[in-house]
């Protein structure tokens, strides 16, 4: 989807405000709408600013760094791959989500509701000709609209558990984490090339800027408001029976918003990265991808057999386990704290000039295979475990190879 198609707006300001809504409903998928979920429950509200701040600032810093004309595209051309496959991680990824909260809230036909009006909110734009970031619009809108009917029925602000599972503490192994992958996954993220692509200089800054410290942060903050009633609505927790048909009632409509907005904004999510891979693709392999349609599949068959998972972490430390839902969730998470951000950290970089444009070499590809190795065990320590001690040196590993990866000097 191109996010200036269709008639151009009249004021190049309306440019700017379409494009960074676009931005943020591009970006505001289940990392932002349930991580803080997790980290609230995991290490309390400070754990909140921790995801928050570098996601925002790293997102909306990509702007300003691309901000030369070409530079964006130099950067895909020489990362083509590794930008696609960061696409078809992200839709396996809300292929499983979406699957997983069917199975935590019971509300299927909530997402059959997110993907109408996704489509609706598509088709209304292209009926009137509206600019390519119309859809994106609109869909914020529904979101906003999800989130008012969860205020009217009383489930906005609902309690967050006080007592955090983990010490606060182990905010000081996860910042460096947070930071280090939301600085660098957006330079993956084929979306944002194409936003800096159709809004070049300064106004598309702009649109970055609006969009990420103000429209997406606007959705982030909306967990904390939801957070409370997703965790009370656990099937582990479950809804008390004796509160009433109303309260029941009201729980349900609740439940059905929220699953409305995770689902409108992953399905708007899921079609522009499928958008995205195949404009990747060469002309005589247009069409379905069957690598991300295998990918998707084995995604969504997971997040359905959710339930049937053990669950896991606790076997080497006495951290409460989590669910085997969530362990494939954090899983996912994987590639956005890990992967991804050590392939632009090791691979990537610099990000302009000559060097964005040289073939990479394959010294970097192996120091990049070598150090996710190594790192991996540590992450899974960190995040399954919930051991987060293991994240430093798991990262230190990750930058430590950046150095290892130089070639050697000329004699």
């Amino acid at each position: 989807m191109n996010p200036q198609a269709g008639a151009q707006p009249r004021s190049p300001s309306a440019d700017v405000l379409g494009i960074a809504t676009y931005l943020a409903s591009s970006w505001t998928w289940c990392i932002g709408m349930f991580l803080p979920v997790l980290l609230v429950r995991d290490l309390g509200l400070w754990a909140f600013l921790v995801f928050a701040i570098p996601n925002c600032a790293g997102a909306a810093l990509m702007g300003w760094v691309l901000r030369r004309p070409g530079a964006s595209e130099a950067l895909v051309a020489s990362h083509r791959s590794a930008c696609v496959w960061f696409s078809r991680i992200t839709v396996a990824f809300h292929a499983f989500f979406l699957m997983w909260m069917v199975q935590r809230t019971g509300v299927g036909w909530a997402v059959i509701a997110g993907f109408i009006t996704n489509l609706l909110t598509g088709a209304l734009a292209a009926w009137r000709n509206w600019p390519g970031w119309a859809p994106a619009a609109l869909t914020y809108a529904a979101s906003v609209a999800a989130a008012g009917v969860m205020a009217w029925s009383g489930s906005l602000g609902a309690d967050i558990p006080s007592d955090p599972l983990l010490p606060v503490a182990d905010l000081f192994w996860l910042a460096p984490v947070c930071v280090f992958g939301f600085v660098f996954c957006p330079y993956l993220d084929l979306t944002f090339h194409e936003a800096r692509r159709v809004l070049p200089g300064p106004a598309g800054t702009r649109a970055f800027v609006a969009g990420f410290g103000g429209f997406f942060l606007i959705m982030i903050v909306l967990t904390l408001a939801y957070a409370g009633m997703f965790l009370r609505t656990d099937p582990s927790l479950g809804l008390d029976p004796s509160a009433g048909p109303l309260v029941a009632t009201l729980a349900t409509v609740s439940v059905a918003a929220l699953v409305i907005h995770l689902s409108a904004q992953s399905a708007f999510t899921m079609q522009l990265h499928l958008g995205m891979i195949a404009g990747a693709r060469t002309a005589p392999r247009r069409g379905i991808d069957l690598v991300t349609a295998l990918v998707a599949a084995v995604a969504m068959i997971t997040g359905i057999c959710a339930p049937l998972i053990p669950a896991m972490g606790g076997f080497f430390t006495n951290r409460p386990p989590m669910s085997g839902g969530e362990a494939v969730y954090r899983s996912f998470m994987a590639f956005y704290g890990l992967v991804f951000p050590a392939y632009v950290w090791i691979c990537m970089l610099p990000m302009t000039g000559e060097a964005a444009r040289a073939r990479l070499p394959r010294r970097r590809v192996l120091a990049f295979a070598a150090a996710v190795g190594i790192a991996a065990p540590m992450f899974y320590m960190g995040f399954i475990e919930r051991q987060t001690l293991w994240l430093g040196p798991g990262l230190g590993v990750v930058l430590a190879a950046r150095w290892l990866a130089r070639p050697p000097k000329a004699a």
